[in-house]
């Protein structure tokens, strides 16, 4: 035990010593008879070593009270509240701007894709990431290629905008700024955008939405759209599931993708095999529908882990009371319950169910962990 934490439990035991009494784990150290000055633990706890049965000679034995340890070893004082904080995740939004995102949206006459899209993200009064971008890291990849990687131009061409938490600013401004290109160099801007995530190295999940329009072609070939380049992009977003556990949520943007491929992408960025039930993916068909989809993907992964400031001692799991707050109420919630809770490792907790909805839905909920000192290690740092 470190020695504030030392301190303190010695100020906690005088004050409640007055009213329940308290013991401790610490003895003191044993003289080698019983006259030693320091025959007994400074908390008077330490045992007899064999000296005078009344014990008047030991300098702090005067009383001649018995010396012998009680062998119960609890911590009588009350509870320790556990601070802890959400993990932020981190958003990458990967958006296609190749020359197709001019169509209207979704009819001809209508806005264009670019623009609703656009819109959806950073309108500057309710803009999704005006709305969340103090709980939310996001990023920004705006993607395109023109003629594919032959000298000299670049492929993929990206407008990036690197994640951070209070990133509107930032995003807004080279988004508005941005134009159309020609290409939809898929494969490779998942590519940079993992490599971009995979560098973040605060704590939280990584995510990708990739909003597009249209089927992938590639730098090598920017005229393909086919099976390969689909199956290209499709391995794209498998490899930064598996190698750098980076979630792709997919948003198509007019229905002039192929649904199957939208499935397997969509399959593939939530680390999906075959045979196992079909991830979601959004085929937004008007403004509403795609303001809806980002807003369900990016709520979504905010996340309902809490890594607590210390550990759980194995065994007192139970001990610890959960519970969040929301207008003045407090739930209380039940260990591995699926609205409840469950602890993911000593150090961290997972609301479920319910309790996550609710942690989600509103900046204005707290949620809490508070553990009996015996069920709680503040030792750890």
């Amino acid at each position: 035990m470190k020695k504030s934490y030392r301190i303190l439990f010695g100020l906690l035991c005088v004050t409640a010593m007055l009213h329940w009494g308290c013991s401790d784990d610490v003895k003191g150290a044993s003289g080698t008879d019983g006259n030693g000055t320091d025959g007994t633990g400074t908390d008077g706890t330490g045992t007899d070593n064999g000296g005078d049965s009344d014990n008047t000679t030991g300098s702090d034995n005067s009383t001649g009270t018995d010396n012998t340890r009680s062998t119960d070893s609890t911590v009588y004082c009350g509870t320790a509240d556990v601070d802890f904080s959400n993990q932020i995740p981190t958003v990458l939004l990967l958006i296609d701007r190749s020359g197709s995102m001019d169509a209207g949206f979704p009819r001809d006459n209508d806005p264009m894709r670019w623009d609703v899209v656009k819109d959806a993200l950073i309108n500057e009064t309710d803009g999704l990431v005006l709305q969340l971008q103090s709980d939310v890291r996001f990023g920004l990849s705006l993607y395109s290629s023109e003629g594919g990687g032959s000298v000299p131009d670049e492929c993929p061409i990206l407008i990036n905008v690197d994640p951070a938490l209070d990133n509107y600013a930032a995003i807004a401004q080279p988004y508005n700024a941005a134009g159309l290109s020609v290409d939809t160099p898929t494969t490779e801007s998942v590519q940079a955008a993992a490599a971009t995530l995979a560098a973040i190295t605060e704590p939280g999940p990584k995510v990708i939405v990739l909003a597009t329009d249209g089927d992938p072609d590639n730098c090598e070939d920017p005229d393909a759209h086919n099976a390969q380049t689909q199956q290209m992009a499709e391995a794209a977003v498998r490899a930064a599931y598996d190698n750098e556990n980076i979630t792709t949520f997919i948003i198509s943007v007019s229905g002039d993708t192929t649904p199957e491929h939208m499935q397997r992408m969509a399959n593939a960025g939530q680390g999906i095999d075959a045979g196992e039930p079909n991830a979601e993916w959004w085929l937004a068909n008007d403004a509403a529908g795609l303001e809806d989809a980002f807003n369900t993907i990016v709520n979504g992964v905010r996340s309902c882990i809490m890594d607590l400031n210390g550990e759980i001692v194995t065994g007192k799991e139970t001990s610890c009371n959960v519970y969040y707050e929301a207008n003045g109420q407090k739930t209380s919630l039940t260990l591995d319950d699926p609205n409840g809770w469950r602890i993911n490792t000593p150090s961290q907790v997972e609301l479920l169910g319910a309790a996550c909805t609710a942690i989600k839905s509103s900046p204005e909920v707290k949620a809490h962990v508070a553990c009996d000192c015996d069920g709680f290690n503040p030792d750890v740092e």
